[in-house]
């Protein structure tokens, strides 16, 4: 089951989790909870897993929370009829049964989602949009993320952020796997922290276990290589 802390992470989570029949919330945050069947408590050795924001340094908000209640230790969570901790009702959005996920698949949406609630609120303003495109491409692309993965992921903030060249965004993104593939340099951490800020390199540090590694060279090669990607696809 996951639950959902953010309200922009509710607002976005039909774009990535799988649609299931088992869907509860409460009046403030309705469909916060969906319930699914998965394989995830045989692998995972924690029974919930988090995702929250790093700023200065600390753990903040969970953004969204995958409770699995692995390893026989159990993870709890009010259900309805119940009435939650701030008052409300918690209460059923549809009482049907919880579709059936591979675990690995679930866990990728989750992060995903994840990510896009991170990435909206802090959108490049315009004149930055394409370098924000190849640089949150290419930290993915470096945390091993697939094309397809990345895509998707721009695609929904680029649009939700009222973006009028999703297609250069999602492409030039997308380009940092291959650029990668051909041995090209990608932009790391470094730059994410100068075109995105602090707060979203420190928690992808985080979420996708990044390294520090050497300092970036910026706007080269790879870009161009990207760049003509993204002109190709986009015809």
């Amino acid at each position: 089951m996951w639950d959902i802390d953010s309200n922009l992470a509710i607002g976005l989570a039909p774009e990535f989790l799988p649609a299931t029949a088992a869907v509860f919330g409460r009046r403030s945050k309705p469909a916060s909870h969906e319930f699914y069947v998965t394989d995830l408590y045989k692998s995972e050795k924690m029974p919930r897993s988090n995702t929250r924001n790093t700023s200065d340094g600390r753990p903040g908000p969970v953004v969204v929370e995958l409770r699995i209640g692995a390893d026989g230790k159990g993870a709890a969570t009010t259900v309805p009829p119940s009435m939650h901790i701030t008052g409300e009702l918690v209460q059923w959005v549809s009482d049907g049964e919880p579709a059936r996920v591979a675990g690995d698949a679930l866990k990728g949406a989750v992060l995903q989602l994840a990510v896009a609630t991170l990435l909206l609120p802090r959108y490049p303003n315009q004149g930055s949009r394409h370098e924000g495109a190849l640089v949150i491409g290419g930290v993915l692309a470096r945390a091993g993320w697939s094309a397809h993965d990345i895509s998707h992921v721009v695609t929904v903030v680029a649009r939700a952020a009222g973006d009028d060249e999703v297609c250069d965004r999602v492409t030039a993104a997308a380009g940092a796997v291959n650029v990668k593939a051909n041995g090209h340099d990608l932009p790391g951490l470094e730059r994410l922290r100068e075109v995105w800020g602090e707060e979203v390199a420190e928690t992808l540090k985080h979420w996708l276990k990044l390294r520090e590694l050497r300092a970036d060279k910026g706007l080269g090669l790879e870009d161009r290589v990207a760049l003509d990607f993204a002109r190709t696809a986009c015809r």
